[in-house]
C-alpha cells in the first residue's frame, strides 16, 4: 500500500516521459504481444532480414563470379550468429526500457502532481485492493480548515506549500504501512494498516512558514470482508462531526463574547 513517489517529486518524474513516434509504437506492441512475443518475435525478424541481405549479396556475386560462392556460404552461416545475440540484447534492453516508461505513466496517471502522493483514482485504486484483500485496515478522510480564507490571506503558493505539508505529514503519520491520497481540492484520506500505537485527534494545528492552521480528521475501522467504501462513507461522516464540533465551539465562543 506504498504511495507511488515521495510527496513533491511526482512532477520531475513526470518530466522523463518523452516518447517518439516509433517508441509509442514499439510501446503499443509491447502491450499487445506482451514483452517476452514482442522481444522473440523481433529478434526472429532481425536474423531473418539479415539471412535475406546475405543471401541476395551472394546471389549477386555468384552471378558476377562463380568462386564467391564458399565465401558467400560462410557469410551466410556467421552473419546471423553475429547479428542474433546483439539483435537480442537490443531487443531486450529497448524491452526494459519500454517497461520502465510504461510504469512510469501509470504511476503518473495514479499520482498528484503537486504533493506527490495519490490522487482520487490512485486511492479508489488502493481500496478495491483493501476489498480483496479481505483485512482489517484503518481509513480516514481529512480536510484543511478554512483553505480558501488561508489562500487569500497568504496567496496560492503559501496554499500550494500547505497542502504539501499537509501530505508530508500524512505520510509520516502512516509510513509504510499505509497509502496517503489527495483526493480533492484540500481534502486527503489515507488507508493503513491498524495501530495501537498511532493517535489521531479530531482536529491537528499545523503551521507553515507564518501561515498557522488547522485539519480536521475522521477516522474508520474497516473490518476485515468488509466493503471499505462503506468505511470511507463513516470516516466522511465522522471528519464532519468533528467539523460541527468545530463551528459550534465558534458560535459559542462568539455568545459569550
Amino acid at each position: 500500500m506504498r504511495n507511488p513517489v515521495e510527496p513533491g517529486r511526482a512532477g520531475s518524474e513526470a518530466t522523463e516521459l518523452v516518447l517518439g513516434g516509433p517508441e509509442r509504437w514499439v510501446l503499443q506492441q509491447v502491450r499487445r504481444h506482451g514483452t517476452t512475443r514482442f522481444v522473440a518475435l523481433l529478434t526472429f525478424f532481425s536474423v531473418v532480414a539479415s539471412v535475406v541481405v546475405v543471401a541476395i549479396t551472394m546471389v549477386a556475386a555468384f552471378d558476377t563470379d562463380p568462386e564467391y560462392l564458399v565465401p558467400g556460404l560462410i557469410m551466410a552461416a556467421v552473419t546471423p550468429a553475429v547479428v542474433a545475440p546483439s539483435a537480442l540484447i537490443f531487443n531486450v534492453r529497448l524491452a526494459v526500457h519500454l517497461d520502465t516508461a510504461s510504469d512510469l505513466l501509470r504511476r503518473a496517471a495514479l499520482t498528484d502532481p503537486l504533493t506527490g502522493v495519490l490522487n482520487r483514482r490512485g486511492f479508489f485504486d488502493a481500496l478495491t485492493g483493501v476489498r480483496d484483500g479481505g483485512r482489517e485496515v484503518e481509513i480516514a478522510m481529512v480536510d484543511v480548515d478554512d483553505f480558501k480564507r488561508l489562500n487569500d490571506r497568504h496567496g496560492h503558493a503559501v496554499g500550494d506549500q500547505v497542502l504539501c505539508d499537509v501530505a508530508e505529514w500524512l505520510w509520516a503519520l502512516v509510513g509504510d504501512t499505509g497509502t496517503v491520497a489527495r483526493i480533492g481540492g484540500d481534502e486527503f484520506a489515507f488507508l493503513a494498516e491498524l495501530d495501537g500505537q498511532r493517535r489521531l485527534p479530531g482536529r491537528r494545528a499545523l503551521t507553515t512558514g507564518e501561515a498557522a492552521y488547522t485539519i480536521t480528521i475522521g477516522r474508520a475501522v474497516c473490518a476485515a470482508g468488509e466493503d471499505p467504501e462503506a468505511a470511507l462513507v463513516r470516516a466522511d461522516a465522522d471528519l464532519y462531526h468533528h467539523k460541527g464540533e468545530r463551528s459550534a465551539g465558534e458560535i459559542g465562543l462568539g455568545e459569550r463574547t
